[in-house]
C-alpha cells in the first residue's frame, strides 16, 4: 500500500457477489487478491484450529479500512464471533465503518446471516443504528444531507425486509416519514444495498 502511494486499493467485498455472472478481475489483482488469499487460509484455520483462528482475529488492529473489512466479515462467522459476542463486536463498529459503501456488502451479508439467531435487543440495536443514518459531510448542504440520509436508511431497512427478515420497527410508517425528505424513493432501489462495488 505504501509503494502504491498510500492508495487503499481493496474495493471488492470479501463475500463474493455471485449475481455478477463471472469473476471480477478485481478479485485477483493488487491488495484485494492478497486480502482474499488471507481469508482463504483463515477459513482453513477456522476448520482445523478454531482457537488459533480466534487468536488471529484478536491481532487485527482497529482501523477504518482493511481490518474494519475483516471485522465486518467476521460478524457473519459464528465460529469467530459467537452469539454472545456479537453485541460487543457490533458496538465496536464506528458510524464511518457502518456506512462505508465499500463495507456495505460484507456488513449486510453478515447481519442477514446472523439475524434470526440474534436476540430482540440486538436486532433493535442494529435497526436503531440504521435509523440514526450516516453522518453529514462537512460541506454537504442540509437539504442534500436529509435526502441522502433518508435514501440510505430506507435502502438498508428495505433490503433486510427483502431478505425475508422480520424487522421490529414499523417500516411502513418510517418509509412514509422519510419519503417526505426523499420523494423519489422506491423500494425496488433496495436491491442495490448489498451490491458489489468492484
Amino acid at each position: 500500500e505504501t509503494e502504491r502511494g498510500g492508495y487503499f486499493g481493496i474495493q471488492c467485498p470479501i463475500t463474493k457477489d455471485t449475481s455478477r455472472g463471472g469473476e471480477s478481475s478485481g478479485r485477483s489483482r493488487g491488495l484485494s487478491a492478497w486480502l482474499l488469499y488471507y481469508i482463504k487460509h483463515l477459513e482453513i484455520l477456522i476448520s482445523t484450529d478454531i482457537a488459533a483462528a480466534r487468536s488471529e482475529c484478536l491481532k487485527w488492529p482497529n482501523d477504518p479500512d482493511l481490518f474494519a473489512r475483516l471485522r465486518v466479515w467476521a460478524l457473519g462467522k459464528s465460529e469467530l464471533v459467537s452469539d454472545e459476542q456479537f453485541d460487543d463486536a457490533f458496538d465496536a463498529l464506528s458510524t464511518e465503518v457502518f456506512w462505508d459503501e465499500f463495507h456495505a456488502r460484507d456488513l449486510l451479508m453478515s447481519i442477514s446471516t446472523r439475524w434470526n439467531k440474534l436476540g430482540d435487543s440486538t436486532r433493535s440495536k442494529i435497526e436503531q443504528k440504521i435509523l440514526d443514518g450516516p453522518a453529514k459531510y462537512d460541506t454537504e448542504p442540509n437539504n442534500e444531507f436529509e435526502g441522502r440520509r433518508a435514501w440510505e436508511i430506507l435502502k438498508r431497512l428495505h433490503w433486510l425486509q427483502q431478505q425475508g427478515l422480520t424487522l421490529q420497527c414499523d417500516l411502513d410508517t418510517i418509509t412514509k416519514e422519510l419519503k417526505e425528505q426523499e420523494p423519489n424513493w422506491n423500494p425496488q432501489f433496495a436491491s442495490d444495498a448489498a451490491r458489489s462495488r468492484e
